[in-house]
């Protein structure tokens, strides 16, 4: 069991140092996911803390508390649920709830806050047993539902959103087995079968961030997460409305798609639409279409599929209108021409 915390710790380090590196933005997305990461390290050391000194609530209970919740907003801040503002104060108040039950025990008992496992305690091990319970039953309601969404409501053919939905089902997938192991793992603390299986599942997350779509290290989405408590900054313009517009909707894989038409579709004038695109991406509108439409050819030259068609067919899916035009743009963004890249690709 040290062996296994030890491995997962090391892990986590090296997990933590891949996101803060190549996760570029949003900023939101990157901290939720560090978040998750340093969670799991912070339990797995306090796994080896307790081994060798005593047992900390701090390092092994409040991690996998915020664990559930970094993975869960991380999920809905990827996917926009509407459900937002109540997702995250009922996960803010659950642990509250979780922090607030054991300062009622030390008062009520005089039990140490820090390194009382109230869970074996035989004052205070049924009713906190509960509590943990209940919060873990609505956090798997919570991943459920988020899995039904992506499943059927966010059914996108395209290939970002393939990958997406599949690495994001992998991911809840994990969240979910590990809130069932948890909620045994409280009711039966003395298991060490249930404990050990537990701790070997918290290498999946692990795996699944380290392993997760390129795409999602430079992802163009421009939230925050305050947003849901307050008015947007421009009323003027709404950053949501453009993502779902040019990203989710792929906008910009129109053939004869222009910022005039876009800021009609946005109920925005031109200029507004251009000052925003420059302030927030740092280019033109012509370019932020050409760039990801070149981002959207790289993607489909990885896919076997591609080795069917032409350069020319994989152009007009990209939204180009010849094969000569976008290589003019793949070599201001990539470098190089879109022949060599798809010989490169197909002969490896």
């Amino acid at each position: 069991m040290l062996s296994l915390d030890a491995a997962i710790l090391l892990i986590s380090v090296l997990v933590f140092f891949d996101v803060l590196i190549r996760y570029k933005r949003p900023l939101v997305l990157k901290s939720l996911l560090l978040l998750t990461v340093v969670c799991i390290g912070v339990y797995a050391f306090g796994q080896i803390f307790e081994f060798y000194y005593y047992y900390s609530r701090v390092l092994i209970e409040l991690p996998i508390h915020i664990l559930s919740i970094a993975c869960i907003n991380f999920i809905y801040q990827l996917y926009r649920n509407k459900l937002s503002r109540f997702v995250l104060v009922s996960c803010l108040l659950l642990l509250s709830l979780i922090i607030l039950v054991p300062m009622y025990y030390n008062y009520k008992y005089g039990l140490n806050i820090y390194t009382t496992n109230y869970y074996k305690h035989p004052l205070t091990k049924f009713n906190t047993s509960i509590v943990r319970i209940l919060a873990n039953i609505y956090m798997l309601s919570l991943c459920i539902y988020y899995l039904f969404n992506i499943l059927s409501k966010y059914n996108q053919t395209n290939v970002y959103f393939k990958k997406l939905r599949l690495w994001c089902t992998f991911l809840i997938g994990i969240l979910v087995l590990s809130i069932i192991l948890g909620i045994f793992k409280f009711t039966f603390p003395y298991n060490f079968s249930i404990k050990l299986v537990g701790n070997t599942v918290l290498l999946a997350p692990l795996i699944i961030i380290l392993y997760r779509p390129i795409f999602l290290n430079k992802m163009p989405i421009n939230i925050s997460f305050l947003n849901i408590f307050s008015s947007p900054i421009n009323e003027k313009f709404e950053s949501d409305a453009f993502t779902l517009e040019f990203f989710t909707n792929l906008y910009y894989l129109k053939e004869k798609c222009n910022s005039g038409d876009l800021a009609a579709t946005l109920g925005v004038s031109q200029e507004i639409l251009n000052n925003y695109i420059k302030t927030n991406y740092d280019m033109s509108f012509t370019d932020l279409v050409n760039k990801y439409r070149i981002l959207y050819f790289l993607d489909l030259v990885n896919h076997p599929e591609s080795k069917l068609l032409t350069i020319d067919a994989l152009a007009k899916q990209s939204g180009f209108s010849s094969r000569q035009n976008m290589a003019f743009f793949f070599k201001k963004f990539h470098g190089g021409s879109p022949s060599d890249y798809v010989k490169h690709i197909h002969s490896n």
